[in-house]
């Protein structure tokens, strides 16, 4: 063989070497390889990804996590790392910024500044796997441009041949720099694509990104959003998320260490899960790091009130109506806010302190928290306290007087409840009057038991003939009701309905014996 054939053929491959980008190793120490895995365990899929954060921060294709429930990240020095969480995710876009979880920090590729222009050459990179490779020179056939959140991004066309192998691999530009993802061309074709780093890079969270359908696809828990009021907006979005929701109120706090919000929330979570020494450790370190003290205070005291308010609840430690009522109080020393009185109010109400109960939400009607709603408590705090009835009619009258005619529906409760308390003093043509308002409001829903108690008050007040047409609608509802048909006897009889009325009483006794 030729002496200089020889030498060429061994000293080409140190050649190729020199050819080299000096940066390719350090972009080849911040590639890794990403696994994920199904809820029972199972490998799902597994592929590229690249650092792009020392603090873990990792691009990849979102492929490789939709549908998991976990993932592992292996670095270059082939070390394991679990992914902690996912900071954004498009399935438009095929791409996914997700961060593990590091005990020291990671290699990483610097973001390019700028894109690529068409014509421009760029550097192809193998898989994390394949040690004995190298870059790849390649040329930007197409760069084409797309907005997203107001942003201009590129998307390039290589030469490269498809290979579905190198998909999320890293394409460089001269100065060591990340441009893009590769990514595999949607259907049969001759090049592979790029997509903008800088646009995997920004995506992240945001106030709904709890019910977006690209992050909902994925089971590994997010990040929260930056910001403080759309971080928790996110968190109180997530509730359905049984499997992470209390680990983003506990990193919520964790973040904001001085927002009233997030021990408010963790303590209300924890609170109706019945965790009250939980509930209880995490109000007592709000209250120690955040000044609105006021809001905790009152956050406690309505959680406690919530469970005394249940069948069978043992108070458990300090957690009594009485601890309640001693924190709504020293809410009120801090801030006199209203939504402070009414819960007092409750609580008052709670430990049949019916007086003071209905003097606290007497005051509600001075302040911007006058409502049926609130007159209707002080109505039945006096009520229970014994009061006389035109006490707790007056304020009934004041709830109703909250709507105006012709009503709404919402007002059909309140009428009823002034119509009982009509028929208690015995003012029955006021109370058939609130009973025909509540009909009109309520034609579709009211039964056999509402015509009979309305025939009722108009036969008091000496309305016989509306009594007996809402006993006849009473009837045609329920043919078989039998103090309906002894009521419209009684009533015929009355009138010189005799035998009329016989019939109806007779049918009255023949229902009765039946049932």
């Amino acid at each position: 063989m030729n002496t200089r054939f020889l030498l060429f053929f061994f000293l080409f491959p140190l050649a190729a070497l020199a050819q080299q980008p000096k940066w390719v190793k350090n972009v080849r120490r911040a590639q890794a390889t990403v696994v994920s895995y199904d809820a029972e365990g199972n490998l799902l899929r597994s592929g590229q990804g690249v650092f792009v954060g020392a603090d873990g921060t990792l691009l990849a294709d979102y492929e490789l996590v939709r549908g998991a429930a976990r993932a592992e990240v292996v670095d270059a020095k082939g070390r394991k790392m679990d992914v902690d969480e996912i900071c954004g995710a498009s399935a438009l876009y095929d791409a996914v910024r997700m961060r593990v979880r590091i005990d020291k920090k990671v290699d990483a590729v610097e973001l390019a500044r700028e894109p690529a222009s068409e014509g421009d050459v760029v550097y192809a990179l193998p898989v994390a796997t394949q040690t004995a490779a190298h870059a790849v020179a390649d040329t930007v056939k197409r760069a084409e441009t797309f907005v997203a959140d107001d942003r201009t991004y590129a998307y390039y066309t290589l030469t490269t041949r498809p290979s579905a192998q190198r998909t999320a691999c890293p394409v460089m530009n001269a100065d060591g720099q990340l441009l893009g993802l590769m990514q595999m061309p949607a259907t049969d074709g001759k090049a592979m694509f790029a997509l903008d780093a800088r646009y995997a890079n920004a995506l992240a969270t945001t106030a709904l990104s709890a019910t977006q359908a690209d992050l909902l696809a994925i089971g590994i828990r997010k990040a929260l959003p930056a910001d403080e009021s759309q971080a928790a907006t996110f968190v109180f979005l997530s509730a359905a998320d049984t499997a992470h929701h209390r680990a983003y109120l506990s990193a919520f706090a964790e973040r904001y260490p001085t927002s009233a919000q997030a021990y408010t929330m963790l303590g209300e979570h924890l609170a109706a899960r019945g965790q009250i020494e939980e509930a209880e450790a995490a109000y007592n370190q709000g209250l120690s790091r955040v000044e609105a003290r006021d809001e905790l205070l009152y956050s406690r005291a309505r959680a406690i009130y919530g469970l005394a308010t249940q069948r069978g609840y043992t108070p458990r430690g300090e957690w009594t109506a009485e601890r309640a009522l001693a924190d709504i109080r020293a809410a009120q020393a801090v801030r006199p806010l209203p939504v402070y009185a009414s819960q007092e109010g409750r609580i008052l109400y709670l430990l049949s302190r019916y007086d003071e109960a209905a003097a606290r939400f007497d005051t509600l009607a001075h302040t911007n928290m006058r409502s049926a709603e609130s007159f209707l408590l002080a109505a039945q705090a006096k009520r229970m306290a014994g009061a006389d009835v035109a006490e707790v009619l007056a304020r009934q009258d004041s709830a109703v007087a909250c709507y105006s005619r012709p009503y709404v529906k919402e007002a059909a409760p309140v009428l009823m409840l002034r119509a009982q308390t009509r028929m208690e003093a015995e003012m029955w043509r006021e109370a058939v009057a609130d009973l025909i308002d509540y009909e009109r409001l309520m034609l579709r829903e009211v039964n056999e038991n509402f015509y009979y108690q309305r025939a009722v008050a108009e036969l008091r007040a000496r309305m016989y003939q509306q009594s007996l047409d809402d006993l006849d609608r009473a009837l045609r509802l329920n043919p078989r009701m039998a103090e309906a048909h002894r009521l419209r006897g009684t009533i015929l009889r009355a009138v010189g309905e005799t035998e009329e009325g016989d019939k109806a009483i007779a049918r009255a006794d023949e229902l009765e014996i039946r049932d």
